[in-house]
């Protein structure tokens, strides 16, 4: 029987050594003992990843879905242009802005219960990015069961080069909820 200080002492070894297999199979079989360094995975020589590093570059714009409803699917009903755009909503919500390229199940714009996405798009001046609000479907029978709010964004009025837009759809009792939220 291996000591409880022993395998302590090796685990913590192990962490700072980043030998996070010997961490793992030390805490699941309780023996301590080292691995030959050649079974275990180099430590990552690049950077850190820090706030700085996560960021995405100025010349894209990361735009998130976020199905946080447990019992609908969401048709996220994505628009996007970066035609100059006179009248808003109207000119943005159109068949020839609507996109479901890589959104969703094989680019259906359908996100399943509790799941998420994330695209990137180029930047522009011009950019103008929205939802009509989202439908809101039996994930069983694809029945329409509501409808989100309409929500839209501009590159020229927020500054969203290099920033992240998150729509978020939710269901709150009888309520179909849509959000956005933008970061730097």
């Amino acid at each position: 029987m291996v000591s409880m200080p022993s395998l302590t002492a090796s685990i913590t070894k192990a962490a700072r050594r980043r030998d996070v297999p010997a961490v793992c199979l030390a805490m699941i079989i309780g023996c301590s003992f080292d691995f030959p360094i050649d079974l275990v995975a180099p430590p990552n020589d690049e950077s850190p990843v820090t706030a700085e590093n996560d960021r995405p570059s100025g010349d894209v714009v990361t735009v998130r879905f976020n199905n946080f409803s447990a019992e609908e699917a969401i048709d996220v009903e994505f628009f996007v242009t970066t035609e100059e755009l006179t009248s808003l909503p109207e000119q943005l919500f159109t068949e020839a802005n609507r996109n479901t390229a890589s959104i969703g199940i094989a680019g259906t714009g359908i996100l399943e219960p509790l799941f998420r996405d994330i695209i990137e798009l180029p930047c522009s001046p011009t950019l103008s990015l929205g939802t009509s609000g989202g439908r809101f479907l039996d994930n069983e029978t694809g029945e329409l069961r509501g409808r989100g709010q309409p929500r839209w964004v501009q590159e020229d009025a927020l500054g969203l080069c290099g920033g992240t837009i998150t729509f978020e759809y939710a269901r709150d009792a009888e309520l179909f909820v849509t959000r956005v939220l933008i970061s730097n």
